[in-house]
This record gives structure tokens, C-alpha cells and sequence, in this order.
């Protein structure tokens, strides 16, 4: 009796505990700050390592339909894995409640990505800390953005490869993730964000969110921007040298457009505009499109809907959004209209 009553003590105390906590220290992968700025974050302190559970899955042209697993504390692994520090090195860190590698869209980007490109492609699957409450997702996916970075610092020091040919990209609350990685690891080649988590993340302070720092170049599609009165999932804010607004970045063509008039529809489709943004990066991928998803810079939505920004200024080069896009010089803001299917630069009939 005496031991469970000092069990829902324990229980009821450390929510209290970990308000007050300002720090939470993890072995090797170290130190959590609840200190300023990241007191602006909910869901302090982040779980453990363990419990995050992050796992880093290799595919090549190799082994496409059979991954590798590769373990940073585990030498070996790479060194008998199909890795070759000669190609470039691409991950993707996936969102909130998410099924991680084994989701189609990864088995899609993997293979999209290695038809692009004779590369080394990881698929990062932490699905320990992203299955949680959202404030606790948010927490642990500092550990996550850690992990990456102690991962490819492995990497560099294993095989030599710099730092500038790592590609990240990251879906939603992954997007914040991929910043906490060029935020521990300076030099990334490039992150490409897909449609980065608004909530708790929209006006905070660069630390805590993805911003231009984080990488080299550092392309965002925005697809569900919306305010949190309605719903959107995204953020409008521009955080990368080159930030694509799609249909204006707030609601995205097919998919409901206004929650009071359409509420019921709303709810049956809910995240519609929010998963659209790493569909159009993968469409960006598809050669049999027949077109590229040519964008325009722009101060405004509304002065490029009203016909005023139509050239591709002093380059003459329409920047591309999607994967190519710094091949293209993609920067500033830039906007665009998209079909509300695939392939997305095929535009919807009147």
C-alpha cells in the first residue's frame, strides 16, 4: 500500500518537475536548455534518446527495394553498407505522427530521388517521439535534429565527405527538425522544407524554428499557411533564401477553401493543403511531366495575381521550386499556380 501511494506521488509530482527543470542531459548526445529562448517552446523536457528512437535507413541504386541500416555508434555498419562518399547524401526527416520509412510517400521520394540522382539516400524514421502529443513532439524533435547532426558529423569523419554535399529535407514539423540539425552542425549543403509546422512555431525566434542560417541554400514550399483561427497547419512567413508561395501559400487548388462554408468537407479532408507541399516537391522529380514548376518573384500574392510580376527579373531565369531549385537561383519570395493533381504544373481548366 505504502509503495503505491509513493508511486502516484512520484506520478503527480513530475509534470511540476519538469516545468521547473531547466535542463535535461542525455549521455553523449548532451544537453537540453529549457532556458530562453526555448522556454517560447511547449513540452519541456524532450524524451530520451530511447524513446525518440532514431534510425537512419540507406538506399542506393544498389538496394533501392531493401535498406541498410546504419548506426552511428556502430562503425561497422557503415563501413559494410553501400555508402559512398563520393555521391551526395540526401535525407528526409518526416513529420508528426508520421509512419517514417515505411510511409508510401518515402518509398516514392526514395525512389524518385535515386532516378534523379545516383546518390545515398537516408530515410530517417523516428517515430518513437513523433507518435506523441504534439507539445511533446515538438520537444523531441530537438533530440531528433541532435541525432542527424552527430550522424552526419559520423559521416564527415569516417569518409571524409563535406559537409556542403548533405541535402536535407524535412515534411512539416520535420522541416523544424532539419533546422535543429544545421543549427548543431553549420556548413549543410541545402535543406528543402515542406510546408514547415506553424503551431508554436509561427513569429518565433529563429533558434527555435527553421531559418536561412541552417543551411547554404535553403528552399521552403509553403502550401497551407492559413492563420491558426483557420486551421492552417502552416506558416506564411518566409525562412529560407527562397520561399515558394504555390496559389498564394495559403490553400492549394482541390482542396477546401474555407472551413465555415465547407466545414464538413474540411474535416474530411483535413491536411489537405498541409501534405500537398512534399507532393509538389516530388513532382518536381518526374521527368514525364512535360513541365517544370515555374515560379516568379513577387512582393505579394496579390500583385502577382493582378498580372504585375510575369518576368523572371535581371537573369531572365524562371526560378523552378521543387528539387532543381537551386540549380535555378531560386530566391526571395516566389509564387506560382499549381493544378490540384498531378502533374501539379498542369494547370486546372476555368
Amino acid at each position: 500500500m505504502a509503495t503505491k501511494i509513493i508511486v502516484r506521488i512520484i506520478v503527480a509530482i513530475l509534470p511540476i518537475i519538469s516545468v521547473l527543470c531547466e535542463e535535461v542531459c542525455y549521455d553523449d548526445l548532451g544537453c537540453f536548455s529549457n532556458d530562453p529562448p526555448y522556454d517560447l517552446l511547449p513540452g519541456f523536457p524532450p524524451e530520451s534518446p530511447d524513446v525518440v528512437n532514431v534510425r537512419f535507413f540507406l538506399y542506393t541504386r544498389l538496394n533501392r527495394d531493401l535498406w541498410m541500416e546504419v548506426d552511428r555508434k556502430e562503425p561497422e555498419s557503415l563501413a559494410t553498407s553501400l555508402f559512398n562518399p563520393a555521391r551526395k547524401t540526401l535525407i528526409y526527416i518526416h513529420g508528426w505522427n508520421n509512419v517514417g520509412y515505411k510511409s508510401s510517400f518515402a518509398v516514392d521520394l526514395t525512389n524518385a530521388l535515386l532516378d534523379a540522382e545516383n546518390a545515398n539516400v537516408f530515410i530517417i524514421d523516428w517515430t518513437g517521439g513523433s507518435d506523441a502529443p504534439y507539445n511533446q513532439a515538438i520537444q523531441n524533435a530537438r533530440i531528433t535534429g541532435r541525432e542527424v547532426a552527430y550522424f552526419i558529423q559520423f559521416l564527415h569523419n569516417e569518409t571524409d565527405i563535406p559537409y556542403s554535399r548533405f541535402h536535407l529535407m524535412g515534411s512539416s514539423l520535420g522541416a523544424h527538425a532539419s533546422g535543429f540539425v544545421g543549427e548543431n552542425q553549420p556548413g549543410i549543403g541545402r535543406i528543402s522544407a515542406f510546408d514547415p509546422a506553424g503551431p508554436f512555431f509561427r513569429g518565433q525566434d529563429p533558434a527555435l524554428r527553421l531559418d536561412q542560417t541552417d543551411a547554404e541554400f535553403v528552399d521552403v514550399i509553403h502550401t497551407d499557411a492559413e492563420s491558426a483561427l483557420r486551421l492552417g497547419l502552416g506558416m506564411l512567413q518566409p525562412m529560407g533564401h527562397a520561399d515558394f508561395y504555390p496559389n498564394g501559400g495559403k490553400e492549394q487548388a482541390g482542396c477546401p477553401k474555407n472551413i465555415t462554408d465547407h466545414i464538413d468537407d474540411f474535416f474530411r479532408t483535413s491536411g489537405c493543403s498541409h501534405s500537398r507541399a512534399p507532393l509538389l516537391f516530388l513532382d518536381s522529380l518526374d521527368p514525364t511531366t512535360g513541365c517544370e514548376l515555374t515560379s516568379y518573384p513577387c512582393s505579394s500574392w496579390e500583385n502577382f495575381q493582378a498580372g504585375l510580376c510575369s518576368d523572371c527579373g535581371r537573369r531572365g531565369v524562371c526560378p523552378v521550386m521543387g528539387y532543381y531549385a537551386e540549380r535555378s537561383r531560386a530566391n526571395g519570395l516566389l509564387y506560382l499556380d499549381t493544378g490540384s493533381v498531378s502533374p501539379y504544373c498542369v494547370l486546372d481548366e476555368a
